[in-house]
C-alpha cells in the first residue's frame, strides 16, 4: 500500500511540475500586441465632393455653363502601417488631371478621426469617412481637396 501512495505522490507532484511548466511557456509565447494599422483604415476610393484651385472653389460634380462636367477621384493606398500614397484625379470632359502623394503619415486622432502629415506639417485629416487634404503642386498652385467614400 505503501508503494501505491508513494507512486501517487509522485504522479501527483509531477502532474503539477508539468502544469507549472506548461503555464510558464505559455506566458512566454503570447505575441505582443499588434502595431495599429491606421494607413488601411483610411485606404480606399473616395469620391471627390469639393475642390478648390488658388481659391476657386468648384462643389463636384460640377457642369460649367457650356458644359464642361467636372468630376474627381481620391485612391489612398497603404504604404506601411503608418503611412499611404494617394492619387488625386480630377476628370473634365474625359481629360484627366493627376496629382500624386507619398509616403503620408497617418496619425490617429480619436474616434474615426484620423490625421495626415507630410514630415511636421499636417496636410488633411478625416472625420467619419470623409477626407480633406490642403496640397500644394510643383507650380506653386494651392489645393483643397474634399471627398466622401
Amino acid at each position: 500500500m505503501k508503494k501505491y501512495a508513494i507512486l501517487l505522490n509522485v504522479l501527483v507532484l509531477g502532474f503539477l511540475l508539468l502544469a507549472t511548466e506548461a503555464c510558464k511557456n505559455k506566458k512566454e509565447e503570447d505575441p505582443k500586441p499588434a502595431e495599429s494599422d491606421v494607413a488601411t483604415k483610411v485606404s480606399g476610393k473616395y469620391t471627390m465632393t469639393y475642390i478648390s484651385i488658388d481659391g476657386e472653389e468648384y462643389d463636384l460634380p460640377y457642369e460649367t455653363q457650356g458644359g464642361s462636367t467636372y468630376t474627381g477621384t481620391i485612391k489612398l493606398s497603404k504604404a506601411t502601417s503608418k503611412t499611404i500614397d494617394g492619387v488625386f484625379s480630377l476628370k473634365i470632359d474625359g481629360d484627366v488631371q493627376s496629382m500624386n502623394i507619398e509616403n503620408v503619415t497617418v496619425k490617429e486622432a480619436g474616434t474615426d478621426r484620423f490625421e495626415f502629415f507630410d514630415g511636421d506639417d499636417q496636410v488633411g485629416l478625416s472625420l467619419d469617412g470623409e477626407i480633406e487634404f490642403h496640397l500644394t503642386n510643383e507650380a506653386g498652385k494651392e489645393y483643397v481637396i474634399i471627398g466622401e467614400k
